[in-house]
C-alpha cells in the first residue's frame, strides 16, 4: 500500500503493513492511503510538534479487471480477495448484448485470480 501526506512525504508498507511518514509539519494533516486492487481511503490527524501520531486504515477491496496481452495470449485478472464475483465474456460491450459465464477456472497468481485465453479473431469483451 502506498501512503501520502499531502506529497509532502510517502511511504510504502513494508511486509507487516507498517509505514512511516516523515519530515511533516505539525498541525491538521491528511493522510492518503492507495492500492491498485483497493479503494483509496484518506484520514486526517493532527500532528503536535514532537510526537508521532498512529493511522491505521482498512482498505476496501475494488472489484477491477486488468486485462494484458502476453505473447499470443490475454490475461485477464482481478484480486483474488473478491468471493461471489464471476469473469463473463461477451461478444460486445454493449449493455444489452448478452454476457455469459467464462469457462476457464482461474489460477491463483501473486494473489490474484488469472484467466488466460489465447487471442482469436472473435472480438471478446470482459466483465
Amino acid at each position: 500500500m502506498n501512503l501520502s501526506a499531502g506529497g509532502i512525504a510517502t511511504a510504502t508498507t513494508d511486509a507487516n503493513g507498517q509505514y512511516r511518514l516523515t519530515g511533516i509539519a505539525a498541525g491538521l494533516v491528511f493522510i492518503e492511503a492507495s492500492h491498485p486492487d483497493y479503494a483509496t481511503q484518506t484520514k486526517s490527524t493532527d500532528l503536535v510538534s514532537g510526537q508521532t501520531n498512529q493511522v491505521d486504515f482498512a482498505l476496501v477491496v475494488q472489484p477491477r479487471l486488468r486485462i494484458e496481452r502476453a505473447s499470443e495470449a490475454v490475461v485477464i485478472s482481478w484480486p483474488a480477495s473478491l468471493e461471489g464475483f464471476h469473469l463473463q465474456t461477451g461478444q460486445s460491450l454493449n449493455a444489452e448484448a448478452p454476457w455469459a459465464l467464462e469457462g476457464s477456472v482461474p489460477a491463483i497468481v501473486n494473489g490474484r485470480y488469472t484467466v488466460t485465453n489465447d487471442l482469436d479473431s472473435a472480438d471478446r469483451g470482459y466483465q
